[in-house]
C-alpha cells in the first residue's frame, strides 16, 4: 500500500489520538480521503483481474482486441459513459449531503471507508449468501459478524469460552437482513411459531407417533411446577418459558434416544406453519395471543403482525410516559388482564431509541415484569427493536467485558484541540446491558454501524430460535458455522457483500469502546452540544420561542421558573459559548452535559411565536412555521438546492393518539392550546465532525436568524390587515355575494355571504352579460380595506370581472360603489373554529329570493373546497315561499344538507379527486334536506351542524349552469401576491393576463390576494402551496420526477 502525506491544511487536523483514528475511517466531509479510497479500490480491481487470469490461463481471450476496436463496442462503451456520467452528476446535484457535519436530519450518515470498501470486494466477487456452495467465504463471514453482533448484545457467543456455571448460557446467532423492518417481522414470526410449538409438541404425542413419551415426559411450568406434557392444559403450555420449548426436543433426544429428524417428522403435520394458527387454537380453544409494543412503534410491526397472520388487531399499543418512553403501569395492567383473562401474549417489543425522539424503553423493568408474571403462570417472549437508533452498537459504549472479539488498538496521547465523548446515562447503559436478557434483538449495521444498505441483522439469545422458522429439517442441537444462511429467516437470495461489509467495518473500526464506542460517543456529545443550543436558544427572546421536548432537569423536575432560568443561563455561559478544551476542564460543566439532552442522539424541538406580544396558542400556526423551518433546511423539493443548506434537519409529526400527556404537557410549555397533532423537527447527528470549533454554534445561529424571519412570516400571514377581498356575483334580481376564503390566511379566514346593490347602469350591465353567457363567472374585488370595516360599513369601492378562471379573464367595471351591504352569514374559518372531522353529508348554505336561489358549500373542516352555485333549481315537498324570512324577505338562515352525498367518504378534494358530483344541469339531481339554521348569522364552530332539528322542506336540487368549485385557492398556505417575474409569465396555451386585467394592482403584499393572483393560481402560473399533505407529496414527487427526465432529454439520453 502507498504512504499517505497527514493533511495539515485544515483547522481540525490536531486532535485527539481516538479521533484521528476515526479520521482514517471515512472519506471526509471534503473528500479529504479520496485518495486512500481510490488507490484501496485500485487495489480490489487488480487482485480481481489477476485472478481472472490464473483461472484456466490458456483459455481463449474471449474479449479480443479486434471487439474492443469495433464500432459497436466503442458506441455501447460511450452509451455506458453517458449513462454513468447523467447519473452521477445529477446524484452530486441533487442528493442529500450525508457527509457533511451540517447534515443532521436522520440517522442516516456517511459510510465508513471500511464499510464502503467491505462492499466493493464482496460485490465483485460474490452475488449471493443463500448457500456456502456459492459463497464459501463470505457465509462464514456472515456467520462471524452475527457472533460478533452477539458478543457486542451482551449473548454468549460461539468463540467465547464456556463458562463454569452450570447450565451454561446457550450460545448465540445472528445474521445480515435487508433492512430491520425485515428482520423485526423474523422475530414476530420467531414469536408465534415458538408460542404454539409446545401445542403442536402435543397433537403428536396424542395424536402421532410420539404417543410412547405421553405417561412420562414432564415439562417445567413458568411457575416452577413440574408436569407430564401430555396432561398439561392449553394455558399452561402457551405460558412455557422460551427456554423451556427451545429444550423440549434435546431433552426428548436425550430421555428417549430419538432423532432429532424423528421428532421433526412427528411433529410436522401439527406445526403452525402447516396447519395455520387458527386451526391449532380451534383445536384447543383458545383465545388468539397478543403482542404488545409501545405506541411509539416502528411501522414494521403492524406490518409484521399483518404478514405472519398474527393481525394488527391483537397488536396492544402500549402507551407511553412524559418521556415517549413505554409507560410500564400501563404494560403491568395489560399484563395483568391477559393473566386474570387468560390470553396468551406472543411477546413484549422494548424499542432501544424510538423512531420520532429516540426514547429508549425501560428493558430492565420489562425483563422484571415478565419475571414477575412467570411466577403467577403468563410469560412471553421478549424481543428489543434496536434497529432505528441502533442501540445495539450504542452497547459499545459500555464498560468493556472481560474479552473482546476485536483487538483493541493502543492509546496514543492526545495533541491539540480535541472532540470530546458523552457518556450515556446511567439509565440508557442499564437498558443496553439489559439486551443480554432479551431473546433477540434487531440491529441495524447500516446506521450506527456506518455500512452501506442493505444490512440490517437480527441476532438471537438461543441459537436454536432460529430453526423456529427454517424451511427444512430443524436438527435442534447442531451449532455450526456452515448453514445454509438462506434457510433461516425471511430472505433467501441475499448480497455476500452486505456480509464482508459489515465485517471489515467491525474488524477496521472495533466493535469496543476505543472504535465504534468513541465514535458514537462523539455523536453523543455532538448530540448533546446540540440539545444545549436548542434548549437555550431563545432565552430572553421576546417574540420566538424554540423548545426540546426532553426537558432540563430543573424543569423536568418541577422547580421554580427562577431555578430554570438559573440553569439555562449557567449552560449557555458554560458550555455553549465555551470551546471543547474549556469544557474538559470544567468537571461540574462535564458532569451538566451527560444530564441534558434524550436516551440517545436525537433531539427533537419545535417552535412557536408571539404576535404583539401574546403567545400564539394555535397548533395549525405553530405546525405552519415548522412546516416552513423543514422546508428552509431540508432538501424536499426539486428547486432545493442542497448546496445552499447551511443545516439539514428532520421532521415528523407527534401524534396525540399516540404521545398522549407527553404531548399535551410538551404543547403546553410551547404556550399552545386545544387539540392537533404537532409538526416538530429532529437533529440526529452522527457525523463524528462538527464538535471542533465553532460549528455547532454558527448552526444554531444560523436557524436563529431563520427561525426570526420565517416568525415574521407566519405573522404575516395570520394577521388581520387590510387587502383586497373577491367575491362570487350570484343573482341577477337581487346581488348576492359569495366570498372567496382561504383557510390558511388570516385576511381570509371568514366564510361570508352577503347581499348589496351596484349603481342602476353597472347592475344592468351585468344582467344582460349574465343573460347572455349564464354560465360566465362573474367576481366582485374591494379596494384594500379590512374585511369587517365592509361588512360594519356596509359599502365600499370595488372592480369587477369576468371570467378570472378561465384563460381569458377581463375587466368588466373598475372603481365603482358598492352599497348597503347586508350579511346573510359571516363565519370564522380558522383553525380554532373548525370540526376535527368531515360531516357525515355535505351542507350548503342556501339563501336568495323566491325566484332565484343559490347555496354556498359550508367549510367546515380543512382542506375543503369552495363550491358554489348561483340559479340552483329546487323542488320541494313545501312551497319556496313558505321558507322566505318574514323580516327580510329574502331565502336566508337556511342549510341545505345533501343527504345522498356523503361529504366524510369524499375530502379531502384536489386536483387529482375533483368534486365530481357538483355539476350544472338537470341530468344530475341531488336530494336535499332543508334545515333551519340553529345558529345566528355571525356564530362561529366548531359544531355549527348541531341541534339541527327537523326538517323545514325536503326534495332535491339542480345546479344552474354558473358554478364556482376552488380547491386550490382555498387551500393555499403560503401567500401569492406576484412579482414582475410572474405576472408575465405565461404557462403553455395561456395568454399574457396582465392587459386584460386593468384597474387592480398585479403584484404587491404577499397576503392582499388581486384578481391577477387568483388567475394565475387558476392557470397555473405561480407554484401551488396546499394546506393539505396529500397534494404537497403529488407536487414534490412529480417535480422530482420531471427533473430526471428533463435532463435525460437535455442529453439526448434514450428513457427506457
Amino acid at each position: 500500500m502507498p504512504t499517505y502525506r497527514k493533511n495539515t491544511d485544515n483547522g481540525f487536523s490536531s486532535l485527539s489520538a481516538t479521533h484521528e483514528r476515526i479520521c482514517a475511517s471515512f472519506l471526509g466531509p471534503k473528500g479529504e480521503n479520496q485518495r486512500v479510497l481510490q488507490d484501496i479500490f485500485a487495489a480490489i480491481t487488480q487482485d480481481m483481474q489477476e485472478a481472472r487470469e490464473k483461472f484456466y490461463p490458456d483459455d481463449p481471450t474471449f474479449i479480443d482486441q479486434a471487439t474492443i476496436q469495433s464500432a459497436a463496442y466503442s458506441k455501447q462503451v460511450m452509451k455506458l459513459e453517458g449513462y454513468v456520467d447523467f447519473l452521477s452528476k445529477m446524484l452530486a446535484k441533487h442528493c442529500i449531503p450525508f457527509f457533511s457535519p451540517r447534515y443532521n436530519g436522520h440517522m442516516v450518515s456517511d459510510a465508513s471507508m471500511p464499510a464502503i470498501l467491505g462492499y466493493l470486494v464482496g460485490m465483485l466477487w460474490n452475488q449471493n449468501n443463500v448457500t456456502p456452495e456459492a459463497s464459501p467465504i463470505t457465509s462464514h463471514v456472515e456467520y462471524l459478524v452475527g457472533q460478533q453482533l452477539c458478543r457486542l448484545l451482551g449473548y454468549r457467543s460461539y468463540y467465547d469460552p464456556k463458562p463454569a456455571i452450570h447450565p451454561a448460557p446457550a450460545i448465540g446467532w445472528g445474521h445480515i437482513t435487508c433492512g430491520g423492518s425485515v428482520a423485526n417481522l423474523e422475530s414476530a414470526w420467531v414469536a408465534r411459531n415458538l408460542k404454539f410449538y409446545p401445542l403442536s409438541l402435543l397433537r403428536a404425542i396424542k395424536e402421532g407417533s410420539l404417543f410412547f413419551v405421553a405417561d412420562a415426559f414432564e415439562v417445567n411450568l413458568c411457575n416452577g411446577d413440574k408436569k407430564k406434557l401430555a396432561i398439561c392444559s392449553a394455558w399452561e403450555l402457551l405460558n412455557l418459558t422460551v427456554d423451556e420449548i427451545l429444550d423440549l426436543p434435546t431433552r426428548l433426544v436425550n430421555d428417549y434416544g430419538i432423532s432429532t429428524q424423528f421428532i421433526e417428522a412427528a411433529v410436522a403435520p401439527y406445526l403452525i406453519a402447516n396447519t395455520g394458527k387458527e386451526t391449532l387454537e380451534t383445536d384447543f380453544k383458545v383465545k388468539t395471543p397478543k403482542m404488545a409494543v409501545s405506541l411509539a412503534c416502528h411501522y414494521s410491526w403492524p406490518k409484521s403482525t399483518s404478514i405472519t397472520g398474527v393481525g394488527m388487531d391483537n397488536l396492544v399499543h402500549i402507551g407511553v410516559d412524559i418521556a415517549a418512553r413505554m409507560d410500564m403501569e400501563r404494560l403491568d395492567k395489560f399484563l395483568r388482564e391477559c393473566l386474570e383473562e387468560q390470553q396468551a401474549v406472543y411477546m413484549v417489543v422494548s424499542i432501544m431509541g424510538t423512531t420520532e425522539h429516540g426514547a429508549v424503553d425501560p428493558l430492565f423493568d420489562i425483563i422484571q415484569l415478565r419475571d414477575h408474571y412467570q411466577k403467577m403462570g403468563l410469560s412471553f417472549y421478549v424481543h428489543v427493536d434496536a434497529a432505528w437508533l441502533k442501540g445495539g452498537y450504542f452497547a459499545s459504549m459500555l464498560p468493556p467485558p472481560e474479552s473482546v472479539i476485536i483487538p483493541l488498538p493502543a492509546d496514543l496521547p492526545p495533541s491539540g484541540d480535541i472532540v470530546l465523548q458523552r457518556p450515556l446515562s446511567e439509565y440508557t447503559k442499564n437498558q443496553l446491558f439489559s439486551i443480554r436478557f432479551a431473546d433477540s434483538c434487531t440491529v441495524d449495521p447500516h446506521k450506527a454501524g456506518f455500512a452501506p444498505y442493505p444490512s440490517g441483522s437480527l441476532c438471537y439469545r438461543d441459537e436454536r430460535l432460529r430453526f423456529m422458522v427454517t424451511m427444512t429439517a430443524a436438527y435442534i442441537n447442531t451449532t455450526a458455522d456452515v448453514d445454509n444462511v438462506g434457510t433461516y429467516g425471511v430472505e433467501g437470495s441475499k448480497p455476500g457483500a452486505a456480509a464482508t461489509s459489515v465485517w471489515l467495518a467491525h474488524n477496521v473500526i472495533g466493535l469496543h469502546h476505543k472504535g465504534y464506542g468513541a465514535l458514537l460517543g462523539e455523536a453523543m456529545y455532538t448530540s448533546a452540544k446540540l440539545y444545549c443550543n436548542w434548549a437555550t436558544m431563545t432565552f430572553n427572546e421576546p417574540d420566538l420561542i424554540v423548545k426540546t421536548l426532553v426537558m432540563l432537569p430543573s424543569e423536568r423536575d418541577g422547580l421554580p421558573q427562577s431555578v430554570i432560568d438559573e440553569e439555562t443561563q449557567y449552560i449557555i455561559d458554560n458550555i455553549v459559548n465555551k470551546p471543547n478544551s474549556e469544557i474538559l476542564q470544567d468537571r461540574d460543566a462535564m458532569e451538566k452535559l451527560s444530564e441534558l439532552g434524550g436516551d440517545l442522539v436525537i433531539t427533537v424541538f419545535a417552535c412557536n411565536f408571539r404576535l404583539d406580544g401574546k403567545i400564539n396558542e394555535d397548533v395549525a400556526e405553530a405546525n405552519f412555521l415548522n412546516r416552513r423551518l423543514f422546508e428552509r433546511f431540508s432538501v424536499t423539493k426539486r428547486q432545493d438546492d442542497p448546496y445552499t443548506r447551511e443545516l439539514i434537519v428532520g421532521s415528523t409529526n407527534l401524534e396525540e393518539k399516540t404521545y398522549g400527556l407527553a404531548l399535551e404537557k410538551y404543547k403546553e410549555r410551547l404556550g399552545l392550546k386545544g387539540e392537533g397533532d404537532l409538526t416538530v423537527m429532529t437533529l440526529v447527528p452522527m457525523s463524528p465532525f462538527p464538535t471542533a470549533h465553532s460549528l455547532i454554534k454558527d448552526l444554531a445561529n444560523t436557524f436563529k436568524e431563520a427561525a426570526k424571519e420565517e416568525m415574521k412570516e407566519c405573522q404575516d400571514r395570520i394577521a388581520t390587515t387590510p387587502a383586497h377581498h373577491s367575491f362570487v356575483m350570484q343573482g341577477t334580481d337581487k346581488l348576492f355575494l359569495s366570498y372567496i376564503s382561504v383557510f390558511h390566511i388570516g385576511n381570509y379566514r371568514q366564510q361570508v355571504v352577503v347581499t348589496a346593490e351596484l349603481p342602476a347602469d353597472v347592475m344592468h350591465a351585468y344582467v344582460r352579460e349574465v343573460q347572455d353567457e349564464p354560465a360566465a363567472l362573474f367576481t366582485l374585488t374591494t379596494e384594500k380595506v379590512l374585511l369587517s370595516e365592509v361588512l360594519f360599513d356596509g359599502h365600499c369601492k370595488v372592480s369587477i370581472h369576468k371570467g378570472l378562471n378561465t384563460k381569458y379573464p377581463k375587466l368588466f367595471f373598475s372603481d365603482i360603489q358598492l352599497t348597503n351591504i347586508t350579511v346573510i352569514v359571516n363565519r370564522s374559518i380558522a383553525p380554532k373554529h373548525l370540526d376535527k372531522v368531515y360531516p357525515e353529508y355535505m351542507p350548503f348554505y342556501l339563501y336568495g329570493t323566491e325566484q332565484q336561489q343559490h347555496v354556498d358549500h359550508m367549510l367546515l373542516r380543512a382542506p375543503n373546497a369552495q363550491l358554489t352555485a348561483s340559479g340552483v333549481v329546487l323542488i320541494l315537498d313545501k312551497p319556496i315561499p313558505s321558507l322566505v324570512d318574514e323580516d327580510s324577505g329574502l331565502l336566508e338562515g337556511l342549510i341545505a344538507v345533501a343527504n345522498t352525498t356523503r361529504e366524510h367518504a369524499m375530502q379531502p378534494f384536489n386536483a387529482d379527486h375533483k368534486p365530481s358530483f357538483f355539476v350544472p344541469g338537470p341530468e344530475r339531481e341531488i336530494p336535499v334536506i332543508i334545515y333551519r339554521d340553529p345558529n345566528p348569522a355571525n356564530a362561529n364552530g366548531p359544531g355549527l351542524l348541531k341541534g339541527l332539528g327537523e326538517p323545514v322542506a325536503t326534495g332535491a336540487m339542480t345546479l344552474g349552469p354558473c358554478i364556482f368549485v376552488d380547491y386550490t385557492l382555498v387551500n393555499q398556505e403560503h401567500g401569492i401576491a406576484l412579482s414582475e417575474k410572474h405576472h408575465k409569465a405565461k404557462a403553455p396555451g395561456v395568454p399574457d393576463m396582465s392587459h386584460r386585467i386593468g384597474g387592480m394592482p398585479v403584484h404587491g403584499e404577499r397576503y392582499s390576494i388581486t384578481p391577477m393572483d387568483m388567475a394565475a393560481i387558476f392557470n397555473g402560473l405561480v407554484a401551488h402551496h396546499p394546506g393539505d399533505k396529500h397534494t404537497r407529496k403529488a407536487i414534490i414527487r412529480k417535480g422530482w420526477r420531471d427533473a430526471f427526465h428533463e435532463e435525460l432529454a437535455k442529453r439526448k439520453l434514450e428513457k427506457v
